[in-house]
């Protein structure tokens, strides 16, 4: 495609840049041929044709974003954000331009390291990393669009999720600025595609290495991320591609125990690697802490996991706190207001169709398959990342890690609506 032919020469120019203001000289050249070439492949391209109001329409916000957190004196202040020169994508770039000059420290884990290697190579700029951040959450988008073209659903259902994704404006900022979560995103979806050719029976062996993979990937980046495994094992055991239905099969069961004999076995030797956060979450003392820094935290009253009674107790709790706070009782400003409105709201109404869509279709209905599916892998995920979140604004950044999923049972269940009745006086 033009578009990386374009990307490569602008690392070229890039390399062999001098300076730091040299480099953005350069990252502005390159986002402007890129922009060019991006704009003239999707033009050309079959499948990508089709969406190309949505992909040109949710480049454009992210460039349009990028250069305003680059660039602006007031940057962004919402819970999902928070100020990019005392958190974390100031301390990410400066860690990433020590890795570049052989200092290394354990802030950041995989992500800054990644950045510093790029920046030995072509020299550091924050406008050129998180440049990549946006490289990255196009690449979603685009995995996206391949996950519903393999759908049997219609296109302008595709569309609307198509759209969902491109310009939720949550994930938009998260795709403008220097966070490891839009990285973490691209190889979930990535993982989520292949798992589901797994489901219909595609290559079977070869897309549940590639989904395995690319999970793995996803956990250099946040060790937790690995745990989707858990909701694939699980789906794995249910559900017979063979059959194309759910069955307790004897070869899903060996199948299953293979996989787990595989994580385990990566577990012992490079556990420390992919799934070092989980440790450091599952340390007793972690679960029964309530204590959390910043004005969001609703860890106190949501409860611990002291014993494993009171783990049962709030598993629920702290699951919809995650998946749908800050609620109005949390609402600091217009902030939280406009992120509850654009994110938790999106993703409550979401979760509501999607178990309307199981209830009104038949058995045999194929999209609701794949519904129980995603939902399974979403929920098994989240419910695990509720027992290592505490505050409203890294619930918010955890979960929009699985806004493929979402956008996903958005698309397969778009068809169908709730029913709103009036009451006539």
């Amino acid at each position: 495609m033009l578009s990386i032919f374009a990307l490569l020469i602008g690392m070229c120019m890039i390399a062999i840049s001098s300076t730091t203001v040299h480099i953005d000289i350069c990252v502005n050249i390159l986002i402007a041929l890129f922009s060019v070439a991006f704009i003239f492949d999707i033009s050309r391209s079959r499948k990508y044709k089709k969406y190309s109001m949505p992909l040109t329409i949710g480049y454009f916000f992210r460039i349009a974003l990028l250069y305003y957190d680059v660039y602006s004196s007031d940057p962004f202040h919402l819970p999902l954000v928070g100020g990019p020169l005392s958190s974390d994508p100031y301390y990410f770039y400066q860690v990433a331009i020590g890795y570049s000059q052989g200092i290394s420290t354990n802030y950041g884990g995989f992500f800054p390291r990644l950045l510093g290697y790029i920046f030995r190579f072509t020299g550091a700029s924050r406008l050129w990393a998180e440049f990549w951040v946006l490289l990255a959450s196009l690449g979603t988008i685009l995995v996206f669009i391949h996950i519903v073209e393999e759908l049997n659903v219609s296109q302008s259902s595709r569309l609307k999720g198509a759209y969902l994704i491109a310009l939720l404006p949550n994930y938009a900022m998260m795709s403008a600025i220097l966070r490891r979560e839009t990285a973490i995103t691209f190889f979930l979806s990535l993982s989520l595609l292949y798992f589901l050719r797994w489901m219909k029976g595609e290559d079977k062996l070869k897309s549940i290495v590639l989904s395995t993979m690319f999970a793995l990937v996803a956990s250099l980046f946040h060790g937790a991320t690995g745990l989707i495994i858990a909701g694939y094992i699980f789906v794995m055991i249910i559900y017979s591609p063979k059959h194309n239905r759910f069955v307790l099969d004897p070869k899903n069961l060996i199948g299953a125990v293979a996989f787990i004999a595989v994580i385990l076995f990566v577990y012992s030797r490079y556990g420390t690697v992919f799934f070092g956060k989980v440790e450091s979450k599952l340390e007793a003392g972690a679960l029964a802490s309530t204590a959390d820094k910043g004005g969001s935290s609703y860890a106190r009253y949501v409860g611990d996991a002291r014993t494993p009674v009171r783990m049962l107790i709030y598993a629920i709790p702290r699951f919809l706190y995650f998946l749908f706070s800050p609620f109005p009782w949390q609402w600091r400003g217009v902030s939280d207001i406009i992120t509850f409105l654009m994110s938790s709201c999106v993703y409550l109404l979401i979760m509501l169709h999607s178990i309307y869509y199981l209830r009104t279709v038949g058995k045999e209905d194929e999209n609701r398959k794949v519904i129980i599916v995603v939902l399974v892998i979403t929920i098994l995920s989240a419910a695990v990342f509720s027992w290592g979140v505490k505050n409203t604004g890294t619930a918010v950044r955890h979960r929009d890690k699985f806004i493929t999923m979402f956008a996903l049972l958005y698309v397969l269940n778009s068809e169908k609506r709730l029913p709103i009745r009036i009451r006539r006086h």
